[in-house]
């Protein structure tokens, strides 16, 4: 699905026509909103990261890490998190390879802090933004439901139509909860098991 496919379905459900100047900015807060209260597959991105001293910038389209990994060689080994009070006291007599990481100012830092030490990021990514009629994200296209119902959520409150933006609200949950429900069993789905007589 496309921006001008989204576009056209938000404008055929509000049952208006007269919605095409305030698209940009309904779709941009429809983006603010699902990259705020959604957290799927689809959203999920991994990048390779080398630390300066400890630090290193997190991605422009960073939400939230899933998972952050210290690679050696073809190992990866997990790092904790914690909170900036916790990775200070951490840190300070901390010495060997690193074993910790805190998000602090869009960095991630890790403790002990070394030199040129490549970090695997798994994080969720804000989907890409929605400004040529071609245009479209992960989300758009594998959960195009929920952009229709953020979206009509925002454009029945710029009309004022309080039904209208209850409903979408209600369906963005609805939506979303299958979404979640689906990621889980995408995530703990298997090979199937084998029964073996004995």
């Amino acid at each position: 699905m496309t921006y001008k496919d989204i576009k056209d379905l938000v404008a055929f459900y509000a049952h208006r026509n007269d919605l095409g100047q305030y698209f940009d900015s309904i779709f941009v807060m429809a983006t603010d909103f699902i990259a705020q209260r959604v957290r799927l597959n689809a959203m999920e991105s991994i990048i390779t990261l080398n630390t300066v001293n400890g630090v290193v910038d997190l991605p422009s389209d960073f939400v939230e890490a899933r998972n952050v990994s210290r690679i050696a060689g073809a190992q990866r080994y997990g790092l904790a998190l914690h909170t900036v009070r916790g990775f200070d006291r951490f840190n300070i007599n901390a010495s060997g390879v690193p074993r910790a990481y805190a998000l602090i100012a869009n960095q991630l830092h890790i403790s002990p802090p070394s030199d040129s030490i490549d970090i695997e990021l798994t994080y969720y990514a804000r989907p890409a933004a929605l400004v040529n009629d071609n245009d479209t994200n992960t989300v758009l296209t594998k959960h195009s439901a929920l952009y229709l119902y953020a979206a009509l959520t925002y454009a029945a409150s710029a009309i004022q139509d309080t039904e209208t933006q209850q409903v979408s609200a209600q369906q963005f949950n609805t939506e979303l909860q299958n979404a979640e429900e689906a990621d889980i069993l995408s995530r703990e789905s298997g090979d199937t098991p084998e029964i073996r007589s004995t």
